[in-house]
C-alpha cells in the first residue's frame, strides 16, 4: 500500500517568536504594545462534558458526549524583568521616587552593636535615603558626636543610605541616637505591590520559529493572573515572573485568532 499524500507539505513546527502585551488603560482601550522579550508561551484549552450512557444493559455504555464549555487559558513567563511586569505580578503599581536634596536634622534612631542603622525609612519612603552625605551621628541628647571611619564608632555607607556599628564601637549597646544627612537630589523607579486585581491586556504571539510556518496570534482579551515564584536569589536560574493568562471576549470580537503568512 502506497503512502497517503498530504494535501500540502509538512508542516512540522518547532515554535520561537515574540510576546507582545497592550495592557489596558483605564477606559479598557489598548492604547499600545510593548515586546516581552525572552519568554514562553503555551495555549491550553479545557473542555467541560456531560456523558450520557445507556440505561438498559448490564453494562452501561456511552451513547453521546455532550460538550458543555470550552475554557481557553495560556501559560505565559517572561525572563525579561521590567517595571511593568513586575506591577502586573504584584497586582500594584510602578513610577518613579524623587528623592529631594533637603537636609534632615535630629532624625532618631537606635543603635545596636554588630548592626546597621538606616537612614530615612518610613512609610513616606519605606526603601529609605540614598547617596547621602554631610552625615553626622550623635547620641540621643546631641552633646556627643560618634566618629566615622573602621575602627572607630560607625562604618558608614553613604550610597546605601545606612551605618553600620561594629562590636568595639564605644556607642552604648541600645542606646538612643541622632542623625544629620542630606540625600542626594535624584529619581529611581519604584513598584509598589497592591489588591489591583490581575492586569487585562491584549496578547499577540509573532512567530518566528526554528523550523515550520510561521503564524501570528491575537487574543484580544486576556487576563494576566501571577502564578508562581520570583527567585530574588538564584545561582543557576535568571529571575522570571509567571502568569496564568485567561482568555476572555472583547466586545465584537472572538477570544482567539491565528493567522498564517500570506500567500
Amino acid at each position: 500500500m502506497g503512502k497517503p499524500q498530504l494535501a500540502k507539505a509538512l508542516n512540522l513546527v518547532l515554535g520561537a517568536g515574540y510576546v507582545m502585551l497592550g495592557f489596558e488603560d483605564a477606559n479598557g482601550n489598548v492604547p499600545n504594545f510593548n515586546y516581552q522579550a525572552e519568554s514562553s508561551l503555551q495555549l491550553n484549552v479545557s473542555p467541560e462534558t456531560t456523558k450520557i450512557q445507556g440505561e438498559d444493559t448490564p453494562t452501561a455504555e456511552d451513547l453521546i458526549t455532550i460538550s458543555k464549555s470550552v475554557s481557553r487559558s495560556a501559560k505565559l513567563t517572561i525572563k525579561n524583568i521590567t517595571d511593568e511586569i513586575l506591577a502586573a505580578f504584584s497586582l500594584g503599581t510602578y513610577g518613579t521616587y524623587i528623592q529631594a536634596a533637603t537636609p534632615v536634622v535630629d532624625e532618631a534612631c537606635t543603635f545596636k552593636k554588630g548592626a546597621y542603622i538606616y537612614f530615612g525609612k518610613d512609610a513616606s519612603n519605606p526603601a529609605g535615603a540614598k547617596n547621602v552625605t554631610a552625615v553626622t551621628i550623635t547620641d540621643g541628647t546631641g552633646t556627643t558626636t560618634y566618629t566615622e571611619g573602621v575602627g572607630n564608632d560607625y562604618i558608614l555607607e553613604a550610597d546605601k543610605g545606612r551605618a553600620f556599628i561594629p562590636l568595639t564601637s564605644t556607642i552604648v549597646d541600645d542606646s538612643a541616637g541622632l542623625v544629620d544627612y542630606t540625600p542626594a537630589a535624584e529619581t529611581r523607579s519604584r513598584v509598589t505591590s497592591g489588591s489591583l486585581g490581575a492586569k487585562t491586556a491584549w496578547m499577540i504571539f509573532e512567530g518566528d520559529n526554528a523550523n515550520g510556518e510561521n503564524q501570528t496570534v491575537d487574543a484580544p482579551k486576556v487576563k494576566l493572573i501571577p502564578d508562581g515564584d520570583f527567585n530574588l536569589k538564584d545561582r543557576d536560574n535568571p529571575q522570571a515572573v509567571s502568569f496564568t493568562v485567561e482568555f476572555e471576549t472583547r466586545t465584537g470580537y472572538e477570544q482567539l485568532y491565528i493567522d498564517g503568512e500570506a500567500a
